[in-house]
């Protein structure tokens, strides 16, 4: 899976349960390379999705839980809102326009873990709608792997070396 990564696109630097404006998810695929230059291939994996939105916001939260499991990488970006309405239309070469000014970044999948960026208490209840979501879906293997490893990351966080 090491050859798919995730962008996640968005026009601002807000938390997420504050921001606003569109949302493009777009899965690139490298698939070979030809006189050291890689081959890739965009997909869109979103399709009028807003920030604010609670089915849009737990729709990225079923592709990264999707993109955890398969180790995918995942890179969240700010981008102009000019462009991110080009990319969210499907007008433009894809890299030309994120690559042309993406000023920061941000952590997509911070919304399935504690202890991250964003409001604790909307994530939590953003996180036990997913849970339920996933199990009422039939991928209750999926939402045992994202709780078992919330806790994982929650030990780890609150470990103690001593010396």
């Amino acid at each position: 899976m090491g050859r798919f990564t995730i962008y996640v696109f968005k026009q601002d630097t807000l938390p997420i349960e504050r921001s606003v404006g569109p949302m493009v998810i777009v899965l690139a695929e490298v698939f070979a390379e030809i006189d050291e230059v890689e081959l890739v291939r965009f997909y869109y994996l979103s399709e009028r999705l807003e920030f604010g939105h609670l089915h849009c916001l737990l729709n990225l939260m079923h592709i990264m839980a999707f993109a955890h499991h398969y180790g995918m990488r995942v890179w969240g970006r700010v981008m102009k809102p000019s462009y991110l309405i080009r990319l969210e239309r499907g007008e433009g070469f894809i890299p030309a326009l994120w690559r042309r000014e993406i000023p920061k970044g941000w952590y997509p999948e911070d919304i399935l873990w504690a202890g991250l960026t964003g409001d604790p208490e909307w994530k939590e209840r953003m996180q036990a709608d997913l849970d339920a979501r996933l199990r009422r879906e039939g991928f209750v293997w999926l939402a045992e792997e994202i709780v078992s490893e919330r806790v994982r990351l929650a030990r780890g966080r609150h470990a103690v070396v001593t010396w």
